[in-house]
């Protein structure tokens, strides 16, 4: 049985930062749960699709 678990963005275990943005990484036993954050003016055409 899985078991109640808090984690806060604010202490991430991993933050990646992309071109007009960030990810937020955290663990929480077998899972990973992440929060991506995004500027003005973000968009994938331009600033993921050629790394991705």
């Amino acid at each position: 049985m899985a078991r109640l678990q808090r984690r806060r963005f604010s202490e991430p275990d991993e933050k990646r930062l992309v071109p007009n943005g960030s990810i937020e990484v955290v663990s929480l036993d077998d899972r990973v749960v992440g929060r991506l954050t995004y500027e003005p003016g973000w968009r994938w055409s331009v600033d993921v699709q050629p790394i991705a």
